[in-house]
């Protein structure tokens, strides 16, 4: 049998939350991202419209999105190689 804690853990404070709550975040995912490297049109067109008209600093993306993006150009460059 596996151990166990019984012990009740402490709810940590939501700074998210605290961090956002008098702003606005526009979250672009991976598809986002490749409409705008690839300038996929109309798509592309009708993005960056939209996100010319956000405030500076309101765009923003995920890791999960930089991990996504990185493993397509590893797989790019191991294709290369051979």
């Amino acid at each position: 049998m596996i151990p166990s804690s019984t012990k009740l853990w402490k709810r940590g404070e939501n700074t998210v939350s605290l961090w956002c709550a008098d702003r606005m975040v526009v979250v672009l995912d991976t598809d986002h991202l490749t409409v705008i490297q690839r300038r996929t049109w109309p798509a592309y067109a009708r993005l960056n419209a939209r996100l010319s008209q956000l405030p500076i600093g309101t765009i923003q993306t995920t890791i999960i999105s930089f991990e996504e993006q990185m493993r397509g150009w590893l797989a790019v460059i191991s294709r290369a190689r051979y």
